[in-house]
């Protein structure tokens, strides 16, 4: 059945010669041209242009080529943490740099506040220039200057209220343990989200 539907249509593609090719590169022209805007608006819309410096704003990515049988390779968002600091003092353009961690191997983190504990998904560890860079809606606390201490968390207007109600978040401690560590972290902001 497959068989005969092609004889007729490669039939009437030889018979129809001029139609048939003028159909043929109108079909191929409006693939590529859905191709091409499917392209366009991956691009344009693959990062966040909300930040205030969107336009200077850059991520560095490792290329990670291997030789063995084949050849592969991979392309990936991340990168050594001494890159950062090395690209400020090499390059001259870089006015500022951030560094952005999900802690390897950790699915959630444990929080214990007092003698509650709660189970969080979402974290990151980043570097203290972070909020400098990017633009975050603060609830509380200052993001010039959210993160300049060691041990130092923001967190969410959702989870300060899911941890502390209605009272204030900013200057309370709370424990995180991720992994093998345990700290005691003192939340000096909360942005909205």
């Amino acid at each position: 059945m497959l068989t005969s539907f092609l004889k007729i249509a490669i039939r009437n593609f030889w018979r129809n010669k001029t139609f048939s090719l003028i159909n043929l590169f109108g079909l191929a022209l409006g693939t590529m041209c859905c191709l091409y805007i499917l392209l366009f608006v991956q691009e344009h819309r693959g990062y966040d242009r909300h930040h205030h410096s969107a336009e200077n704003l850059y991520r560095v990515i490792s290329t990670l080529e291997f030789s063995g049988g084949e050849q592969e390779t991979h392309h990936m968002a991340t990168c050594s943490p001494p890159i950062a600091p090395a690209m400020q003092v090499n390059f001259p353009e870089v006015e500022a740099a951030a560094r952005v961690c999900s802690p390897p191997s950790i699915d959630q983190h444990l929080l214990k506040v007092g003698n509650e504990v709660f189970y969080e998904k979402a974290g990151y560890y980043v570097d203290s220039t972070f909020f400098r860079l990017f633009d975050y809606q603060f609830v509380d606390g200052d993001p010039q200057h959210a993160l300049d201490e060691p041990f130092s968390v923001v967190i969410s207007e959702n989870l300060a209220k899911k941890l502390f109600g209605k009272e204030g978040a900013t200057g309370r401690t709370i424990q995180i343990a991720g992994g093998e560590d345990e700290h005691p972290y003192k939340i000096t902001g909360v942005f909205n989200g």
